[in-house]
């Protein structure tokens, strides 16, 4: 037989995967994907601050303007299922500047629907509301480049840092729509409906263009490209490039393995009312504080950018504690949290007092969602992708929901129901404490279950007896 020479060139696979390549890094991925979806989400509030033009010139009742404000968020959350899906298996890079150009064209055609309208008076022509209504639906694909920027951070990662790089990434892009809610008043009054939905679209489509130059797919990614085979590419991104995440080869086989597992719709349950309670919210506050308080337009503005803010800012301070503390024990005290605000909001009537239930709301929403993004890989490693599409589309679609059933309070209670709506949170958030509670004591069953495994089949029991 023949003895292998310790000098022996490496197999032809490997010769040809350390000579690829790898572009990219952590940080750059973090940046990127966080700059496309920032750029993305200010969809959201792609209606709520100019609501109080376009109630006078369309005569809206609150039905009609929730599902204006709402809207977005339909085709957020359908394609942010089937983004996280094709995003695991064929990169994210790639997903987020074709979905983020969709969103530009849709702005920019709100900018030419704008065109017809007049807020001097002059009526509207007919037509003008179903076509805002399917404008809105095309600008909302750019919510769904949330699950997108979650694969590309969470292959670039490692698992112990999951918590702080996907709690910077989700509180600096859930900043984007207050922050916008604070700017638009501002625009409007200075630039006209027309010309400032001219700006946002060209800016979210300068925004798609530079991303797809700046930003790079992980490195397994980028190996299977350059012709190394899936398993070649998957040993050197992890022990070269320290990637310790990968996705299950074919992206809709990580959404059906997502579906599968019931610990996926039990996240599914805690992220609706986080983020969706959240989105609603920043659609339906502008028109809360106008009607609830008589605000101007730019106050309006202003205190649904302070509740965006907040919930941005927890969901970056909180991504570290999770890390920490777990994810379980962050949830117990953000529904807590969640509960206080929406309770004192139903029963408040007072400016100072709505301001301390809608800062109470904002910090026990980020929370959640923080800690929910937190427990996404530990619960579903399997399918990061798939579970991340499902988890935040579904969550967005929570804030299609929510934001007619506040409105239905308003519609049916007059301007008392603007207050008694919120209780829908409080309600939300008491049902999700019975959710992580049964996510945590699956998993403590999970130990014992194999320990009890192991101790059936333990040599002692195994032995036979001699003759």
């Amino acid at each position: 037989c023949s003895i292998s020479d310790p000098k022996r060139p490496p197999a032809p696979s490997a010769m040809a995967a350390m000579a690829v390549k790898v572009v990219g890094s952590p940080t750059l991925a973090l940046v990127t994907a966080t700059a496309g979806t920032f750029a993305g989400m200010t969809s959201i509030a792609l209606f709520g601050p100019a609501m109080h033009l376009l109630k006078e010139e369309l005569h809206l009742n609150p039905m009609d303007a929730a599902w204006l404000i709402a809207c977005p968020n339909a085709s957020g959350a359908v394609l942010r299922v089937i983004l996280g899906a094709y995003a695991d298996g064929a990169g994210a890079v790639r997903a987020l500047a074709v979905v983020l150009a969709m969103a530009a064209a849709g702005v920019l055609g709100v900018a030419a629907t704008m065109a017809w309208l007049s807020v001097e008076g002059s009526a509207a022509p007919p037509g003008v509301y179903s076509a805002l209504l399917a404008l809105g639906v095309l600008a909302g694909c750019g919510i769904a480049t949330g699950p997108v920027g979650i694969v590309q951070v969470s292959y670039w990662y490692p698992a112990s840092a999951q918590g702080t790089a996907l709690g910077l990434y989700a509180g600096v892009v859930c900043a984007a729509p207050g922050i916008w809610t604070l700017v638009l008043p501002h625009m409007l009054e200075a630039c006209g409906l027309r010309m400032t939905y001219v700006y946002w679209g060209g800016l979210m489509l300068a925004t798609s263009i530079a991303h797809s130059f700046a930003s790079h797919d992980p490195p397994h990614f980028q190996l299977q490209r350059a012709g190394i085979e899936a398993e070649e590419a998957r040993a050197v991104a992890s022990n070269d490039h320290g990637q310790e995440l990968f996705p299950t080869g074919d992206g809709f086989s990580s959404l059906r393995i997502a579906v599968g597992s019931w610990r996926t719709w039990a996240l599914v349950c805690l992220y609706a009312s986080a983020f969706g309670g959240w989105s609603s919210l920043t659609g339906w506050l502008p028109t809360y504080w106008r009607e609830a308080h008589d605000m101007p337009a730019t106050i309006a503005g202003s205190l649904t950018a302070l509740h965006g803010v907040c919930f941005a800012v927890t969901r970056v301070c909180i991504g570290p504690l999770t890390d920490h503390i777990g994810g379980d024990a962050t949830l117990a005290t953000a529904l807590s949290t969640t509960v206080a605000g929406a309770l004192l909001m139903v029963q408040s009537r007072s400016f100072h007092a709505d301001l301390a239930a809608e800062l109470l709301l904002a910090v026990g929403s980020g929370a959640a969602a923080s800690a929910t993004m937190k427990l996404l890989p530990q619960e579903v490693p399997q399918a990061v992708g798939g579970a991340a599409g499902l988890i935040t589309g579904l969550g967005s679609f929570g804030g299609f929901v929510l934001t007619p059933c506040l409105a239905a309070f308003a519609h049916a209670l007059g301007k008392d129901g603007y207050s008694q709506g919120f209780g829908v949170f409080a309600l939300l958030a008491l049902g999700n404490m019975g959710v992580v509670l049964a996510l945590r004591q699956s998993r403590n069953a999970e130990p014992a279950k194999d320990h009890a495994m192991l101790s059936f089949l333990s040599p002692s029991d195994c032995e036979v007896d001699k003759p």
